[in-house]
């Protein structure tokens, strides 16, 4: 009865399927003429097995190529850093008795001088360190002894620690003290003056002793020794 009034279950089921198709896919429904299709549940099917394929075919392809890089990743070596041998620390060397008493660093020599009358010679001998103080010492000897020989075997040593009293002691000491002093001789060895000879009375020999003391001066300067004499032919 149903087929004679012209109208079939297909036919019935038209409105859904094109109601489906507009909700899945609401462009291609538009534009596709529905009407008068009496096979809509297999133009359905066509069109969701169509649309459903590409995605299938994307995913496998993404899976492919994640396959390949899982696979190149595994191909590739790791970097890794050179291998470096640890280095030996230095040897251990025991500090001994002598290393522990050995001073850090040296300290600088002491200038050496000594001058001497012996008759018609002055003869003077020595190290310091500056090359003024030599070429004075030896310029006033021999401006103010004319009628003696200087014989000098005093040097310039550049090692030796500096004395502000080499400036000072030609003119304000060497020159009156060979002077007034028979057989004088003056002397500055390890940071000692050491006065000798034959003096007029005890009152020169207490001025001379002052004079060395004035003259000599400083920080490396440590002590006076006085040997003079007073003359025996002197007279009280």
């Amino acid at each position: 009865m149903r087929e004679a009034s012209g109208e079939s279950r297909w036919t019935r089921s038209e409105p859904r399927v094109i109601l489906v198709l507009q909700i899945l896919f609401p462009q291609v429904a538009m534009n596709f003429p529905f009407r008068g299709l009496h096979w809509s549940p297999f133009v359905l099917l066509l069109f969701v097995s169509a649309c459903e394929k590409p995605k299938r075919q994307i995913t496998s392809e993404n899976q492919a190529a994640a396959a390949e890089k899982a696979a190149a990743s595994e191909l590739v070596a790791p970097v890794t850093a050179p291998m470096v041998a640890p280095s030996t620390p230095p040897a251990f060397k025991e500090s001994t008795a002598e290393d522990r008493n050995r001073p850090s660093s040296l300290p600088e020599p002491e200038p050496e001088l000594s001058v001497a009358m012996e008759g018609k010679r002055i003869v003077v001998t020595g190290a310091l360190r500056s090359k003024i103080q030599v070429e004075r010492i030896l310029e006033a000897l021999s401006r103010e002894f004319p009628q003696h020989e200087v014989e000098s075997s005093l040097v310039v040593d550049y090692e030796r620690m500096g004395v502000g009293w080499g400036n000072r002691v030609a003119d304000e000491f060497l020159v009156p003290f060979l002077q007034r002093v028979t057989n004088a001789k003056v002397a500055y060895l390890d940071a000692v003056v050491t006065l000798e000879g034959e003096a007029k009375n005890p009152g020169e020999v207490k001025m001379i002793s002052e004079m060395a003391v004035i003259v000599f001066s400083g920080s490396t300067t440590q002590d006076l020794k006085n040997h003079l004499k007073v003359s025996v032919t002197a007279k009280p």
